[in-house]
């Protein structure tokens, strides 16, 4: 399998005495190893998207289908982190059950130098910076071995300087160890820096999909093609 597969899912919530339908018969194809970005109107379900790929919550009908073993991680704007302790035992504390004290320790040695926070590594959660919070959530799920990340919109409270640097950032770690990353933003240049697949919620009928890997990087957003595709993408959200 090289991919995960939403197949006919049906999602609604209870609202008084009506129903909110959320998806219905939604077919999704997710490709591994790639970041899939989810944009749309506000309310057409991009975060419910999110806690049914991660488990948190079931749909109706439907199923969703994942390679065996893969274990999923939620980042949000406001990361769970550990506040008493330090950035280094925050990342091996999430190591997974059944490693060596020796293995623990190389691990988060190893994430956290992938996520540039070596040098706060004694630092506890409450001396960082909101941006160099993102980075240990990220590095507390890659040394969880979550082969799938789901992000919830995890840069929104930061600054635009802060959010550029940890765009490239996440696009240097996701060349140095390729997870399948499903992405919400509610920027579209976001989006389409980010994206090797954008995926269009319309909140009813068939959700669509743009694909973006043929954009090549280093994306300038000043370009006619970026603009072109940013266009495409919103056009494709107004529908």
């Amino acid at each position: 399998m090289n991919e995960i597969r939403l197949n006919h899912i049906t999602k609604a919530y209870p609202i008084g005495s009506a129903v909110h339908t959320v998806f219905s018969d939604l077919d999704l194809e997710i490709p591994l190893g790639k970041i899939t970005v989810l944009v749309g109107r506000s309310g057409c379900g991009k975060s419910t998207l999110l806690r049914l790929l991660g488990g948190l919550e079931q749909p109706q009908s439907g199923s969703i289908s994942m390679p065996e073993d893969f274990h999923t991680a939620m980042l949000y704007p406001e990361p769970y982190l550990i506040s008493w302790t330090s950035v280094h035992n925050n990342v091996k504390m999430s190591t997974s059950a059944g490693l060596t004290p020796d293995q623990r320790e190389e691990i988060a040695l190893r994430m956290t130098r992938l996520v540039g926070l070596t040098e706060y590594a004694e630092l506890t959660p409450l001396q960082l910076s909101t941006g160099m919070k993102q980075r240990l959530a990220l590095a507390r799920a890659l040394a969880g071995r979550a082969e799938v990340l789901l992000m919830d919109e995890p840069f929104a409270s930061l600054d635009f300087i802060t959010r550029a640097e940890l765009q490239r950032e996440l696009l240097r770690i996701q060349r140095e160890l390729p997870r399948t990353i499903v992405f919400v933003t509610h920027q579209l240049d976001e989006a389409v820096e980010m994206a090797d697949r954008i995926v269009v919620l319309p909140g009813s009928g068939a959700a669509l999909s743009v694909a973006m890997d043929d954009l090549k990087r280093p994306r300038d957003p000043d370009s006619p093609e970026f603009l072109r595709r940013k266009q495409e993408v919103m056009a494709a959200c107004m529908r």
